[in-house]
């Protein structure tokens, strides 16, 4: 799988474009709250820089990395329902990359979970998708599982539509203001959400409150510890406000499950990009002609240090499953 297959390179940059004109309009200026780490729950968060109007703190406990002061929650939920970008999003930049996301992202997903869940000898009876989009990955966890209970939770109107479109039955509304679900399911799955809301803390207590005792919870996210974000850190396109505002660090991770009352089963970071990611965006750091040497030698060799990123989770892109204590 390359980049452009599902980031391709031309509608990303607009995307991006769209991206820094929504933060001068909806952020700019704007009040502003401090916030601990979200992990540690203590105010030790180092200034780290500033990107599109948006600080970004570092802490110097677990490392993990925030926007941070943070805006008003109004101001986020104003631009996810107002701004230009994430409407070119939902409507035109997600419909033209959508069978390739399924191709090279959900399917071979499926086939990793399905190997967890015969590891951990768990039956896939009932599944929840937080932040479903536009209901791709439970279409095919349906017929991959042969199972029709599922369930979206979805707030974006245009994708809850595609959603029922696929006859998939979804929650409308953000899952902080869910008070309950019909059943209680056995699988709880969120993939790349937990990067984009307001308070992590407060949205995986939401979750565990969906759990019953022996749910599993699978969240996927970045992480700050993966090669292509330490190294490209404030010049990388996954650093980007005002939809990545929380990349915390593998440390972070289990602190914060571990505070929101889950058990960390299994943490791991399959990711398959970096070493594209770097190798392509190089040219974009202040850094001596020696080390940039060496990081051209060691990417000369992508696929073997790619794998060895996965071997040793340091790749970006981190799974993260755990159950309700």
């Amino acid at each position: 799988m390359k980049e452009n297959s599902i980031r391709p390179h031309k509608d990303n940059a607009l995307f991006l474009k769209k991206c820094i004109d929504d933060c001068r309009h909806f952020f700019k200026h704007k009040k502003t709250t401090s916030i601990n780490c979200f992990s540690c729950n203590k105010n030790s968060l180092d200034n780290r820089f500033s990107k599109h109007f948006f600080n970004y703190r570092q802490c110097k406990i677990c490392n993990s990395l925030f926007h941070a002061p943070r805006y008003t929650k109004k101001s986020f939920i104003n631009y996810y329902q107002n701004s230009n970008s994430w409407n070119y999003w939902a409507s035109i930049y997600f419909p033209k990359i959508e069978k390739n996301r399924i191709k090279y992202l959900i399917k071979p997903k499926l086939k990793r979970i399905q190997n967890f869940l015969k590891q951990k000898k768990i039956r896939s009876k009932s599944i929840i998708d937080i932040g479903a989009g536009a209901g791709n990955f439970l279409d095919e966890w349906r017929r991959y599982f042969k199972t029709n209970k599922i369930c979206a939770i979805e707030p974006s109107h245009i994708l809850a539509q595609k959603c029922l479109i696929k006859n998939i039955p979804v929650i409308k509304i953000p899952l902080e203001k869910i008070t309950k679900v019909s059943t209680r399911p056995n699988i709880i799955t969120c993939f790349e959400v937990i990067e984009h809301v307001f308070d992590p803390k407060a949205f995986l207590q939401k979750i565990r409150s969906l759990c019953k005792k022996d749910t599993l919870l699978l969240i996927t996210t970045l992480t700050i510890n993966g090669f292509d974000l330490s190294f490209l850190f404030s010049k990388s396109d996954s650093i980007f406000p005002p939809h990545h505002i929380n990349l915390f660090s593998i440390a972070g991770l289990e602190k914060l499950f571990n505070r929101c009352g889950f058990e960390v089963l299994k943490i791991e970071t399959p990711g398959k990009l970096d070493t594209e990611i770097v190798e392509k965006n190089i040219q974009k750091l202040m850094v001596t002609t020696n080390i940039k040497s060496f990081i051209l030698q060691l990417l000369n060799k992508k696929t073997k240090w790619q794998r060895f990123l996965v071997q040793n989770k340091l790749s970006s892109h981190v799974w993260i499953y755990a159950k309700r204590k």
